[in-house]
């Protein structure tokens, strides 16, 4: 990482080079050959001035020269995020705290007691965070307590009465977007399958089927902290790619008898945060493919794993028609254990 003095000397040498080249161009533009009689009726200094001030830097030029440097020469990229190798980026969240972090147990045991009152079971499903699957990527490890944490995670599960699901090798196998916070659609998919093999659903016929849409470029989350701006031809960090997912009810062709008559209650409530949320991740679809079944979606982006609980267990969704299997997905980084 770079000193605050580094930066300074570093922001002030771009600085320079930009007022310098400022003056250059002022200078080509007031048309040197005819200095002389400029310089006599003062239209050469009004030229040079009106066109010295057009080209020094603006904040936002400086800003993104200082990133494209720090990119460039230092690997590093904004406050908030953490370059890894081979141009994979973390949130820093992984690497602390995050503000929305608890423990667990006290809300664990609240949803379980009162969704089991209304007849509902409740299984929770924590996701590892990019920096375990990927700990290969990252610049220097991690606090033995982070490490540990997903184990103690499970740990703390089972002795609340729980059977977890270790999501761990599904997501090994396809894991995380580089310049994002979240999984890649596969791996979202392997922990569906995983989830509704160890529930033991083996739907007879496919009711949910999901087919590929095709793959495209994707922008991540994290990008924002990787932003070059104007340099972004020469310094930037490529951008991921995935495919795009779509799941259809095979059973939207009954008839309007059927449909009037059918029970609209859905079976499958998802709680959680933005992995369960975002579209691009599909997690929803996979899920009522895997599953068998339709899966009301009610996670939030932005709110972390916990207040979307909270908000759930107070909503008409919940005691209007109660499902018979609440799913939550809880990412890792946002437990907080005791003694962690």
């Amino acid at each position: 990482m770079l000193s605050d003095h580094q930066q300074n000397i570093c922001f002030a040498s771009l600085l320079g080079l930009a007022v310098a080249l400022a003056g250059w161009q002022g200078h080509r533009a007031a048309a040197p050959e005819q200095a002389l009689a400029g310089l006599t009726g003062g239209t050469y200094q009004r030229q040079y001035e009106s066109t010295f001030a057009d080209a020094l830097p603006s904040r936002g030029w400086s800003v993104e020269a200082y990133a494209a440097l720090r990119l460039a020469l230092f690997k590093e990229v904004a406050e908030g995020a953490v370059l890894g190798r081979d141009g994979w980026i973390f949130t820093a969240e992984e690497f602390e705290t995050p503000a929305l972090a608890e423990d667990p147990v006290p809300l664990l045991r609240q949803a379980r007691a009162e969704l089991a009152a209304l007849g509902v079971q409740l299984v929770p499903v924590i996701l590892p965070d990019k920096a375990r699957v990927h700990a290969d990527r990252l610049p220097h490890r991690r606090s033995a307590a982070l490490q540990n944490r997903y184990a103690a995670a499970l740990e703390m599960l089972r002795a609340e009465g729980f059977a977890p699901l270790d999501t761990r090798a599904a997501m090994q196998a396809h894991g995380f977007l580089r310049g994002d916070t979240h999984w890649q659609p596969e791996a979202a998919r392997a922990v569906a399958e995983a989830l509704a093999q160890q529930l033991g659903t083996d739907p007879a016929e496919a009711v949910f089927v999901t087919h590929s849409k095709g793959e495209g470029p994707f922008r991540g989350d994290l990008m924002v902290f990787a932003e070059t701006g104007r340099f972004a031809d020469w310094v930037a960090l490529p951008l991921d790619r995935i495919t795009r997912y779509e799941t259809l009810d095979m059973a939207e062709d009954a008839t309007d008898a059927m449909a009037l008559f059918a029970d609209t209650r859905v079976p499958v409530a998802l709680i959680g945060t933005s992995y369960s949320a975002k579209e691009d991740f599909h997690f929803e679809g996979f899920l009522k493919s895997a599953l068998g079944q339709d899966v009301l979606n009610l996670a939030q982006i932005g709110k972390g794993p916990f207040a979307p609980m909270r908000d759930y267990l107070t909503s008409p969704e919940l005691h209007d028609s109660p499902p018979d299997i609440v799913i939550w997905e809880i990412p890792e980084r946002y437990i907080l254990l005791q003694g962690g």
